[in-house]
């Protein structure tokens, strides 16, 4: 998760077509880079919950309910545009 490359682009206009590949491969490396932390923080979350759910006794279904509960009153509400359905 702790890949250091860095990538320097200069996309002149028009780009060429090696412009383009080494900004496909530069955003495949980002999106590679999030899926792994997304992973870790999934996995994290996991277990902390499996934790919590054998030190209280509660069902793990309960937890992630009062989680979800939790969080969604804590976000504010999806507002719809006009364009939106």
């Amino acid at each position: 998760m702790n890949d250091a490359r860095t990538h320097q682009l200069t996309i002149p206009y028009p780009p060429t077509v090696e412009d383009l590949q080494r900004l496909a491969e530069a955003m495949a490396d980002v999106n590679r880079l999030r899926s792994r932390g997304y992973g870790a923080h999934a996995l994290v979350t996991s277990l902390l919950m499996r934790w919590l759910s054998e030190a209280t006794g509660q069902p793990h279904s309960d937890i992630i309910n009062r989680f979800a509960l939790t969080i969604d009153s804590m976000l504010p509400p999806d507002e719809l545009g006009s364009g939106d359905s």
